[in-house]
């Protein structure tokens, strides 16, 4: 089967940091099972937190139901959230979630629908995967990004700025319980960002909204938990 193109939108912050991509993960897992298996069989092969929970579907709708934030897609905020991000813990719908694969390719976003199958995935989750819902979720996203300003709607500028990075890096290294080598990143943008979006017709004086609003409210004291060591 012919694999798709990677879209090219994202500078790669951080390669020091050693994670395989979710993507990477789950498709060496499947690789990695004897053929021939029926579904059981392969459950018993797999570890533990990989193998398929039975009340999945309950357990994110209590997540996405309970908290307002969670209830409509973080991108659009129109939509009820039917999809997730589980690079970024986010809470999205379809036709989002749809735009960020376009854009950031099944390496940079691994979705899943929350509750039933989906043209970009089955609605099975395992325990692994949960994690980064329930240690995640759109109000925490939201709030690391506004320390940064970031208050775009556009995508191809939310996810491909360092910060959108180092948060998804700190959430997996939360998850697996491992130090994260890395400090989360200053304001600003770098030369090589600058130069980066106005390749693609994008003017980063311009990339933060003028207003001030939540902008440089606090200290270094607001950022999320998930940024501490």
């Amino acid at each position: 089967m012919p694999q798709s193109e990677e879209p090219e939108l994202r500078i790669q912050y951080y390669p020091e940091v050693e994670q395989l991509s979710l993507f990477d993960l789950y498709t060496q897992l499947q690789r990695s099972l004897p053929p021939g298996l029926t579904p059981q069989q392969q459950q018993q092969l797999l570890p533990q937190q990989h193998r398929i929970v039975t009340n999945s579907s309950s357990r994110l709708r209590n997540l996405r139901d309970s908290d307002q934030s969670n209830l409509y897609c973080i991108d659009c905020k129109s939509n009820l959230a039917d999809h997730a991000s589980l690079t970024y813990g986010i809470f999205i719908c379809g036709e989002c979630a749809e735009q960020q694969i376009e854009i950031m390719g099944p390496h940079g976003t691994f979705i899943k629908p929350l509750f039933k199958n989906s043209n970009l995935g089955n609605a099975q989750w395992d325990e692994y995967q949960l994690k980064f819902m329930e240690r995640g979720g759109n109000y925490q996203f939201r709030k690391f990004m506004l320390y940064y300003r970031i208050r775009c709607k556009e995508s191809t500028k939310r996810y491909c700025h360092k910060a959108a990075q180092y948060y998804s890096k700190a959430l997996r290294a939360q998850i697996d319980g491992v130090h994260l080598p890395i400090k989360p990143p200053t304001k600003g943008f770098t030369l090589e960002e600058s130069s980066f979006f106005i390749s693609r017709g994008i003017d980063p004086e311009n990339f933060f909204p003028q207003d001030q609003e939540q902008s440089n409210k606090g200290n270094d004291e607001q950022m999320m938990d998930i940024s501490q060591e």
